[in-house]
């Protein structure tokens, strides 16, 4: 039941993770919540089918290193959302170019966290399972280098640059893919 109550949590914070950025940009409610709710209900569905999988292939470590990674990027998650409403509300009311500065990279903080909880993950698993995140990260790296590289093409071109907040969330989105195809391709 822990699992199912972690998971919730980390994808209603995934969710709300991807609504901010998303209404920031495109200053547009509906856009923003329905993006948030997708990606909640679709990574909350990911989780789930992951740890049922988990259940039936893998040993008692590997389900506890991901319990405790989950648990953590839950509270990078949660921290980077209390830091965003923060840093966005004081962003407005503080006029010193340095303060406003340093109060824009608030959600870095538990970024740099979330950082160390992947990288403590990452070493955690055993060589098959990390062999499966070097492919997925690959293909995650391959998959962004051709977009942004196209993007920046069709700049000469004068169509419009989407901001660079958006390549994170994409090598995210490729690795999730990449994660997909290497481990059907294992099984």
């Amino acid at each position: 039941m822990s699992d199912v109550i972690t998971n919730f949590v980390v994808a209603v914070t995934f969710g709300i993770g991807i609504f901010v950025p998303v209404m920031v940009i495109f200053d547009n409610m509906p856009i923003a919540a329905g993006g948030g709710v997708i990606a909640s209900i679709l990574f909350f569905l990911y989780l789930t089918a992951r740890s049922n999988n988990a259940d039936k292939k893998e040993g008692t470590q590997v389900r506890a290193n991901m319990n405790r990674y989950m648990r953590r990027f839950a509270i990078t998650m949660t921290g980077y959302i209390v830091f965003l409403f923060g840093s966005s509300y004081l962003l407005d009311r503080v006029e010193s170019r340095i303060l406003s500065i340093l109060i824009a990279m608030l959600p870095m903080i538990p970024v740099f966290y979330g950082m160390w909880a992947f990288m403590q993950w990452v070493r955690s698993l055993d060589e098959f399972q990390q062999r499966i995140q070097f492919e997925a990260i690959a293909f995650s790296l391959g998959m962004t280098a051709m977009i942004t590289f196209t993007v920046g093409f069709l700049e000469n071109a004068g169509i419009p640059q989407p901001g660079l907040i958006w390549v994170f969330p994409m090598i995210i989105m490729f690795w999730g893919v990449g994660q997909f195809i290497a481990s059907r391709r294992y099984e």
